[in-house]
Parts: C-alpha cells; sequence; structure tokens
C-alpha cells in the first residue's frame, strides 16, 4: 500500500509557490531591499585594498658536482629551485632598502605622529623594524608554476605606493643579486688595496737600505754560487707569496658565503651560519684532514726534485703528478663529508644550500693551498740551510737583494691582482 494512500497529499505547483510569493512579498521585498541598502553604504564608506603586483623571470645558475653531491645527500633532490628566489626577495635587508629609497618612514608616519613616537622614547631604528613588519606582511611572493618566473604582489589601500613598493622591490632583488655575486670579488679588491700602499713603503725602505749597504762595504755583485741560491730562493719566494694572497682570497670568500647567511632573517639562517663556521674551524685538528695534507705537502716537494732532473714528459714525473691530483680529491671529498655529516638531519632552503655549496668549495681550495705554502716552504729551507756557507757580508747581500726581489715581485702581483679584480667586479650584473 502506498504510504500517502488515503490522505490529501499533492504537489506544490508554480501557482501555489506563486500565491506564496504574493502573501510574503513586503519581506521579501523588505530583505532585498536591505541588501542592496547595506550593500551601498559599504561600497561608499569601505576603504578599497589595491594590489599591485610585479613579475621578475631570473635566469637558471648553473649547478656544480659539489652541489649535486651535497643536494641529495641533505636535501634527497638535486637541481636548483625557485625557493630561493622567493627567499632573497622576502629578505629583511630588501625590505629595509625599500624603505631607505622610497623614504617610507616619513611617507607613512605623519610628522605629528613620527614626533610623539620619537618623544616616547622608540628611536629612528625602532620606527624602521615596525615599518619592516607591516611591508612584510603586505608582500606576497608566489613562484608561477615550471617556469623561473616569480611573482610578486603588494596590497595596500594606496595604490601608488602598492606600485611603487612592488617596483622598487624588483630593483633592489636585482641589485642584490649583483651584490652578492660581487661581494667576494669586492673582498678581494679591497684587501688588495690595502696591502699596496704598505708594500709600497717597504720596498722603498729595503731599496734604501741596500745602497746604503752597497756604498759602506764595497761590495756590489755576488759571486756565481750566492748568484745560483740568490735565485732559487727568490724563485720560491715568489711561489710562497703568490701561495699566500691565493690563500687569503680563499679565506676572504669563506667569510663572504658565511655573511651572506646574515642576508635571511631566520632562525634557521643563525643555526646553520653557527654549525657551518664550527666545522670549519675543526679542520686545523681534523687528523684524516692533517695528514691528507702533509702527504700532498711531501708529493709537491718530491715532484720538485724530480723536475729538476727530468721533463714534465717523463713517466715518472707524469706519475707524481697524478698522485698529487689524487690526493687534492680526497682532501675536497673529506671536506664534504664533514660538512654533510655535521648537517645530518638538517633540511636546506635551497637558497642555503647554494651557499654552504661555494662555503665546502671554497674551504677545500684553502685546504690545498696550505698543503702548498708547506711543501713551498719546506723547498725554500733547504736553500736557506745553504746560505750559512757564505762569507757574513755575502749573506747580508743576498739577504738585501732578496728581500727587494720578494718585494717587487709582489708588488707587480698585487697590481695585476688588483686589475684583475677590478674587471670582475665591474662585469658583474644583477641576473633578473
Amino acid at each position: 500500500m502506498s504510504e500517502f494512500e488515503g490522505s490529501d497529499y499533492r504537489e506544490l505547483t508554480l501557482e501555489d509557490i506563486l500565491r506564496m510569493f504574493k502573501k510574503r512579498m513586503i519581506l521579501f521585498v523588505s530583505i532585498v531591499l536591505a541588501v542592496v541598502v547595506v550593500t551601498g553604504i559599504y561600497l561608499i564608506f569601505a576603504t578599497p585594498i589595491y594590489e599591485a603586483s610585479v613579475t621578475i623571470k631570473v635566469d637558471p645558475t648553473s649547478q656544480s658536482s659539489v652541489s649535486d653531491l651535497f643536494s641529495s645527500s641533505l636535501t634527497g633532490s638535486s637541481g636548483s629551485n625557485i625557493s630561493t628566489e622567493v627567499e632573497l626577495i622576502k629578505s629583511r635587508t630588501n625590505i629595509e632598502e625599500i624603505i631607505e629609497v622610497l623614504d617610507l618612514v616619513d611617507r607613512i608616519y605623519s610628522e605629528e605622529t613620527k614626533n610623539r613616537l620619537l618623544a616616547e622614547g622608540y628611536s629612528q631604528k625602532d620606527l624602521v623594524t615596525s615599518l619592516t613588519r607591516t611591508i612584510s606582511s603586505m608582500i606576497t611572493v608566489s613562484p608561477v608554476k615550471d617556469t623561473r618566473i616569480v611573482r610578486v604582489s603588494v596590497q595596500n589601500r594606496d595604490p601608488i605606493l602598492a606600485r611603487d613598493i612592488a617596483n622598487t622591490l624588483a630593483d633592489v632583488y636585482n641589485t642584490k643579486l649583483a651584490e652578492l655575486s660581487k661581494r667576494d670579488l669586492t673582498r678581494k679588491r679591497e684587501f688588495i688595496e690595502a696591502q699596496i700602499p704598505l708594500l709600497e713603503s717597504d720596498l722603498n725602505e729595503a731599496t734604501d737600505r741596500i745602497k746604503d749597504f752597497k756604498e759602506e762595504t764595497g761590495i756590489y755583485v755576488l759571486d756565481k754560487h750566492a748568484d745560483l741560491l740568490f735565485q732559487m730562493l727568490s724563485s720560491y719566494d715568489k711561489q710562497y707569496n703568490e701561495l699566500m694572497i691565493s690563500a687569503e682570497e680563499k679565506k676572504a670568500e669563506i667569510e663572504t658565503y658565511q655573511s651572506m647567511l646574515d642576508d635571511f632573517d631566520s632562525n634557521d639562517s643563525k643555526s646553520i651560519k653557527a654549525l657551518w663556521v664550527q666545522t670549519s674551524e675543526s679542520f686545523s685538528v681534523n687528523p684524516v684532514l692533517t695528514s691528507l695534507r702533509q702527504s700532498l705537502a711531501t708529493l709537491q716537494v718530491e715532484l720538485a726534485s724530480l723536475e729538476e732532473q727530468y721533463p714534465k714528459t717523463d713517466p715518472r714525473v707524469r706519475s707524481k703528478i697524478t698522485e698529487i691530483s689524487k690526493t687534492e680529491s680526497l682532501i675536497e671529498e673529506q671536506i664534504q663529508n664533514e660538512f654533510i655529516t655535521s648537517g645530518q638531519g638538517m633540511t636546506l632552503n635551497p637558497a642555503y644550500q647554494q651557499i654552504m655549496t661555494g662555503v665546502i668549495s671554497s674551504e677545500a681550495g684553502f685546504q690545498i693551498l696550505q698543503a702548498s705554502i708547506q711543501a713551498v716552504g719546506l723547498l725554500r729551507d733547504q736553500y736557506q740551510s745553504e746560505l750559512r756557507s757564505l762569507p757574513a757580508k755575502e749573506q747580508q747581500l743576498l739577504d738585501l737583494e732578496r728581500q727587494i726581489a720578494v718585494k717587487e715581485s709582489l708588488y707587480t702581483l698585487l697590481l695585476e691582482r688588483l686589475e684583475e679584480a677590478k674587471i670582475s667586479e665591474a662585469a658583474v650584473v644583477g641576473n633578473a
């Protein structure tokens, strides 16, 4: 039996629906009018939020084998990630630069408000810090899928301000890329520029000393044996100084990469920097690394001895060169393993990963240079010991001439390196 059998049930017709609307017409009209009025009031009195956006295309950067190793060991993935750019764009230093360029402290704070805050004990730096957080909350940075493009959006009630912040952020970011790329070149240039005047003064003093010595003693030239010692010592002195300058440049590179972490205002960047600095400092007491450096120095001394007797094509010379190359590779592997072991379990933002790749590469180069310096020092000491067999006056003359030769060679080298650093620094531009 049907559930509705015997009842008065029937379906609603269109006529029934219209009858209900007519019966409650006043209520329906009132609701519609109320909604229209409220919406109108909101549109009239509410302050609109405007959005300005800018797209930035960043050229891809090449990945080194060290980067691939580091990426696969620590993050489980390889290759560049656009989140590197996102992190850089939103960095605190960029926003502070925008505040300075657009003079936002005076533009956003009224004179009365600014004076009141300063009178209450707030400093200009406090105002900038507060404004940095405010502007950061306005900015949204999002990658465009499967591209090297990021979209930067700025929301604000002032459309002109939103536009200015978006455009300026793009410019500041491009400048930042150039600064990051040239920072180590700038440090090299500054280091060389600081050394040149000091070396020039030392060279003038050495020239005056040898002039006075020759006038007092009447000895103007070295005999054949002393001259041979002078030539060999000068050669090794030149190598030693070149290696020392290269080592200083590598140290500057390491410091530059470490300081880059300061550009990211996050707890992760601070903890990563502390960890990796501690790891770098441990290399001086690492027994494996110490043994490898000693082996490399010994091999280089042996190679120098062979090259004095045989041509470079000789199998014994080529075999020794191969041994040196293998030992250098072992040093690089040990450096990488130390960093990877120290950072086990850490998930690195790609921006940090690229920085640490630079640290590893520079640290490996520095360790190899230290071994080379040790080797050249040993070779130089061998000839240094022969000086004791010379008469005292000849020893003095040789030592004075050697000082001048070393300083002249170093002075020329620094001038060459300075020009190279200036050219390299000037050639770096932003790639956005």
